[in-house]
């Protein structure tokens, strides 16, 4: 009986960490890497491999942010898809208001 409570308050679900980026630079990063990967798409091998790591450099220095804390937010994210659901949102609506302004 213990085991099947503790088996159903496992299953509850669980709010993030908190991310080692603030969000909005999160937000701000995470719409500059998306802006990046669609500028490598048509490049292939050793050539896209060192132009994204040029660009990858690029926008942590930009947004004064380390690649272990970009990477560690990532993998907050993953485990947490509600969380991720919801800066992924925001990105888009970063991504859309660039858009505009670049017409």
């Amino acid at each position: 009986m213990l085991f099947t409570f503790v088996l159903i308050g496992g299953c509850g679900k669980k709010e993030a960490p908190p991310l080692p980026i603030g969000e909005e630079e999160l937000i701000q990063t995470m719409a500059d890497v998306h802006l990046a990967e669609a500028a490598l798409q048509n490049l292939y091998g050793e050539e896209k491999d060192s132009i994204a790591q040029l660009y990858y450099q690029q926008i942590f220095f930009i947004h004064d942010i380390e690649k272990e804390n970009f990477e560690e937010s990532m993998n907050i994210l993953r485990r947490h898809p509600e969380t991720a659901e919801r800066i992924y949102s925001l990105v888009m609506e970063e991504l859309s208001k660039r858009e505009a302004n670049a017409e």
